[in-house]
């Protein structure tokens, strides 16, 4: 009894309601595979991006003076953008220690067979 009220509510409120635009959404196409490499771990959280080419050399970073002591600067890297096929620089920043003894190891571009690999940084 009860679901028939709500479905003639439900009608009577849609025939006086405006008529909505049905849209499909297709994803993106996947990038060319000679373009680069995607390879998604057993971790869903985690996907590995190979470039086809070594990246440019870094950029010089003046960090200003961190605003409290707990902080470690992180240095910028050049990160591979799946969508432009290129490498995009992104800034270092400062980041808050995990532990009071933790040191930051910064992340590098390592040489695979298949092409250039980033490996995050982390701590120690």
């Amino acid at each position: 009894m009860l679901k028939q009220g709500l479905l003639a509510a439900g009608m009577a409120l849609a025939g006086s309601a405006p008529a909505l635009a049905q849209v499909q959404i297709s994803p993106a196409p996947p990038p060319p595979a000679s373009v680069e490499r995607v390879v998604t771990t057993p971790s869903p959280s985690t996907t590995i991006i190979v470039a086809p080419n070594p990246p440019p050399a870094p950029r010089a970073e003046n960090p200003p003076p961190p605003s409290m002591p707990d902080l470690v600067w992180k240095p910028g890297h050049w990160a591979w953008n799946t969508a432009t096929a290129q490498y995009d620089w992104i800034d270092g920043t400062y980041v808050e220690r995990p532990a009071r003894m933790a040191k930051f190891t910064p992340g590098y571009w390592q040489r695979e067979p298949n092409g250039w690999m980033w490996v995050d940084g982390h701590w120690n």
